[in-house]
């Protein structure tokens, strides 16, 4: 009885876990010299009713800058694999152009992610296998126009910045030529683009907590950081 205990107890500790909750620690996949350096962990939930698997998870991520420079905008990628073979990829980006805040060396910006939307499989498709989660730099653009990794990474973001910008103007020119009532209305137009109208929920919300002149001066302040960083439009 003790040598099938012992035995069964060793057939446990090598199958992954199928349900449940585990804390996988996030491993750094970037190449050697990369400017930036990742730690923390994924906590992955899973379960299994009837046939379907289900999966979430809640990260707990920070990036930390050991260049020597200022970096205006991140990208990095995190591919995350349940114990059941199931595989999700996260997008982190992190973008200061309209803002005073970058990273500067040293510093750290938290990545975390809160629980996120339920993804489901078929357990048919299932194979097991030691969860994992690795972390990779896509994308660097430093504060002095320098860029490092692959520009493709960043195509959105650099052309939401323009489409932001002119935004941002518009708004500020209605506001010169028709006032700040008119301001405040083409403020809580919602923008075509799902990007530009997620940045301008910001100066919304700074309305509703504040007022109207403050939504104004904080729309002031990114146009101004926009112009000292305009050479930072492109990827070069």
């Amino acid at each position: 009885m003790k040598i099938a205990a012992i035995v069964l107890w060793g057939l446990l500790t090598c199958v992954p876990m199928m349900a449940g909750t585990r804390t996988v620690p996030i491993v750094d996949t970037s190449p050697a010299g990369t400017p930036i350096v990742n730690s923390g962990s994924v906590t992955l939930t899973e379960s299994n009713s009837r046939g379907i698997e289900s999966m979430s998870r809640r990260d707990d991520w920070t990036a930390k800058n050991v260049s020597q420079k200022s970096i205006v905008v991140l990208v990095e990628t995190l591919n995350i694999r349940y114990s059941n073979g199931h595989t999700v990829q996260r997008i982190a980006e992190y973008d200061a152009f309209f803002h005073p805040q970058v990273v500067n060396p040293g510093s750290s910006i938290d990545l975390s992610y809160e629980p996120s939307d339920t993804h489901v499989a078929d357990e048919k498709y299932s194979s097991l296998t030691q969860p994992s989660c690795e972390v990779e730099v896509r994308w660097v653009q430093f504060l002095d126009g320098t860029t490092l990794g692959d520009a493709k990474y960043a195509e959105h973001i650099l052309e939401s910045r323009r489409d932001i910008w002119s935004a941002l103007s518009r708004l500020h020119k209605v506001f010169e030529q028709q006032g700040s009532d008119e301001f405040l209305k083409q403020l809580k137009e919602p923008n075509p683009s799902a990007m530009v109208d997620a940045y301008l929920e910001h100066l919304r919300n700074f309305q509703r907590e504040h007022d109207t002149q403050g939504a104004l001066g904080r729309l002031e302040e990114h146009l101004k950081m926009a112009e000292t960083r305009s050479q930072l439009i492109s990827a070069n």
